[in-house]
């Protein structure tokens, strides 16, 4: 309805859907439409896949208002995640971790793209994209200026929409505490957490994970690892240190907050 009612001015629309998470229900059609079919060692909960099938409808509703209104063709529509999959629930395989990991299956997310004018369907970019991107590619897309104080951590991903390369570039995430654990996080590297306080950077096919706990480091080459069940680190002392070193300049440069001590009121459980 409200998209109905802006349509004849230019508009933007922030649709984030409740579901999929906990907790997990769903209409009782729904769930017994799933409870009929076979899962896998992925997808085995019908509940699950109902709130995505619910999910579905809606983000349907929404494409299909688009087109009645005749505004397709003129309009961006962008769906994303912030996170993979409830490890509980759902699993992300090939890859490992889910939802809280810093693994791939909890930072590699789906990113698709509608835009008729410019966006072939079907088509597939292998460019890395962050949820960064989205501001500046927005501004570009409407011939703004971000203002002078306001620093742009991400690039205009408009070139990618018509096929064409985007800059190389590395990119992080930074994570500073701890996140609880499910019941079974198997691709955790802690049984009490499904991660411990780290920061990340990937570069090119490869990427680290600098946990602040212990200092270990994780180094996997994702084009032939996905699933980063090998540690390069120690294989590749030499690459290890560079990507720290990188990791570490952005830390400073941006100011990331980085804990430096035990709590001592801590307890092992």
């Amino acid at each position: 309805e409200w998209i109905e009612e802006h349509s004849e001015k230019p508009f933007f629309v922030y649709f984030p859907c409740y579901s999929v998470h906990t907790p997990i229900q769903a209409k009782p059609g729904d769930i017994a439409h799933y409870e009929k079919k076979k899962g896998d060692d992925s997808h085995f909960d019908p509940k699950y896949a109902a709130m995505i099938a619910a999910m579905d409808r809606s983000v349907g509703q929404i494409l299909d208002t688009l087109d009645e209104l005749n505004l397709s063709e003129n309009t961006l529509v962008i769906f994303t995640s912030d996170n993979g999959p409830h490890g509980k629930y759902s699993r992300a395989n090939p890859l490992r971790g889910s939802k809280g990991m810093f693994y791939e299956g909890g930072i590699r997310e789906p990113f698709f793209v509608r835009y008729p004018r410019i966006v072939k369907a079907g088509s597939i970019h292998e460019a890395l994209v962050h949820q960064i991107d989205l501001f500046p590619t927005f501004l570009s897309l409407i011939g703004a200026e971000a203002p002078e104080t306001q620093p742009l951590d991400g690039i205009n991903l408009l070139p990618a929409f018509s096929h064409e390369a985007l800059p190389e570039r590395d990119l992080y995430w930074h994570f500073p505490a701890y996140l609880q654990g499910y019941r079974d996080d198997s691709d955790s590297r802690s049984k009490t957490f499904r991660t411990t306080p780290c920061s990340v950077i990937r570069s090119g096919d490869h990427k680290l994970i600098q946990y602040f706990e212990d200092n270990e480091l994780e180094l996997f080459n994702l084009k032939e690892d996905p699933g980063e069940r090998s540690n390069l680190a120690e294989e590749n002392p030499a690459l290890a240190d560079s990507l720290l070193k990188k990791l570490t300049a952005w830390q400073k440069e941006t100011k990331a907050l980085i804990p430096t001590k035990k709590n001592p009121r801590y307890k092992k459980p």
